[in-house]
C-alpha cells in the first residue's frame, strides 16, 4: 500500500543545514561527526529534511573570519535560500565572543532563518531565546579570555626558563629539550648572513644598499613575502634584524601584542597595557659581541632607529607605532 503526502504537508517540512566547528588540530577529528549525529538526532525526532553541511575544521571561535560561517551566513542572506533551519551543538560552535554571538544571531533573525543549539535547547522561534543566547554567550566570553590568560601565563612561564616561547627567528633553529617545550640554537649557516649584516649597516651602508647586495648573490630571505612574485630581500627585514635584542644574547618577552580590529578582521601590534616586560636568562648570540664589537651593534642599532624615523614620517599612526615597538 503507498501512502501519499499532500502537498500542504510537504510544504510544511523544514528544511536545515548544520553548522559545526572544533578549535585546533590537538583536538579529535572526529568533533564534527559527534556534532552533527546529536542535530541529525534533533531533525529527525522533528521529521526535518537535511540540505548540506559546513565545517570550520581546527579553526577557533574567537573571530568569525573563518571560511565555513562566512558562506553559511552568504547562503543565509540569498533571498531564494533553500534551507529554514540552522541547527548547531551548541552556541559556541558558531562564536565565543559576546559581540559575535549577538551579531550573527540578529543577522540570522532579519534573514528569517531559525537556529536551534540541540544540546543546550535554544530554539531563537522561542521568546526566551535572547536571555539564554546573552547568558552562553557570556559564559563563553569568559571561558576564551580565561584560555587566553592561562595560555599567556604557560607562555611566560617559559620564557623565564628560556625556552622558546614559539615563533621563528632567522638566525635560530629550535632544539626540543626532555623537560617539555623547545630551546634556541643557532643556526650557523644564517648566523654568517647576519654578522655580515651587521658589519655592512656599520661600515655605513645604508638598508637598500645592503638588500641589494643581499640579492644579487642570491641569498635565502627569512621568508618570502606574499605580495611578492619570489623570494628576496627587503628594507623592513633588515632594519628589524639590525634592532633585534635577541642576536646580542637578550630576548625581551611581551614588549608588544596583536590585538584584533572590530570593523575588519585584521591584526596590529600595540604596547601591552599594565603589562611587565620580560628579561628572560642569556639566549646564544649569532653576533658573539667582544669589547669592540659590541660598539658596532650599538651603532648599527642606533642607525637602523634613525633610518626608520627618517624614511617613515608620514605613516600612519599604527604604522609607526609597530615600527617604534
Amino acid at each position: 500500500m503507498t501512502i501519499r503526502v499532500s502537498s500542504t504537508a510537504a510544504a510544511c517540512i523544514m528544511r536545515y543545514v548544520i553548522y559545526s566547528r572544533y578549535s585546533s588540530s590537538r583536538q579529535s577529528p572526529e568533533s564534527i561527526p559527534d556534532q552533527m549525529r546529536k542535530c541529525r538526532e534533533y531533525a529527525a525526532a522533528c521529521g526535518w529534511q537535511e540540505v548540506r553541511t559546513y565545517e570550520d575544521p581546527k579553526l577557533p571561535g574567537g573571530s568569525i573570519d573563518r571560511r565555513g560561517v562566512q558562506r553559511l551566513m552568504r547562503d543565509a542572506a540569498t533571498p531564494n535560500r533553500d534551507f529554514d533551519v540552522i541547527l548547531i551543538d551548541t552556541t559556541s560552535r558558531l562564536a565565543r565572543t559576546l559581540r559575535d554571538t549577538f551579531d550573527l544571531h540578529g543577522d540570522f533573525e532579519i534573514f528569517g532563518v531559525r537556529v536551534v543549539a540541540v544540546s543546550q535547547g535554544i530554539d531563537t522561534d522561542d521568546e526566551q531565546s535572547d536571555v539564554l543566547i546573552a547568558v552562553h554567550g557570556i559564559v563563553d566570553s569568559v571561558y576564551l579570555k580565561e584560555l587566553a590568560r592561562a595560555t599567556h601565563r604557560g607562555l611566560e612561564g617559559r620564557v623565564l626558563k628560556g625556552l622558546s616561547a614559539g615563533g621563528r627567528c632567522f638566525g635560530y633553529d629550535t632544539d626540543p629539550v626532555e623537560s617539555g617545550g623547545v630551546r634556541w640554537i643557532i643556526n650557523n649557516a644564517e648566523a654568517v648572513i647576519i654578522r655580515q649584516i651587521f658589519e655592512w649597516s656599520a661600515a655605513g651602508y645604508s638598508l637598500k644598499r645592503i638588500a641589494g647586495i643581499l640579492n644579487d648573490q642570491k641569498t635565502n630571505p627569512p621568508r618570502k613575502r606574499a605580495d611578492r612574485p619570489c623570494a628576496n630581500w627587503c628594507l623592513s627585514a633588515i632594519r628589524e634584524m639590525l634592532r633585534r635584542d635577541l642576536y646580542v644574547g637578550r630576548r625581551v618577552w611581551n614588549k608588544t601584542r596583536f590585538v584584533k580590529t572590530i570593523c575588519i578582521a585584521q591584526m596590529y601590534r600595540q604596547s601591552p597595557i599594565c603589562c611587565k616586560t620580560l628579561r628572560s636568562p642569556k639566549v646564544p648570540t649569532c653576533l658573539r659581541p667582544a669589547n669592540d664589537q659590541q660598539s658596532l651593534v650599538k651603532s648599527s642599532s642606533g642607525r637602523a632607529r634613525l633610518s626608520a624615523t627618517k624614511t617613515c614620517p608620514s605613516l600612519p599612526r599604527i604604522g609607526r607605532a609597530w615600527l617604534n615597538c
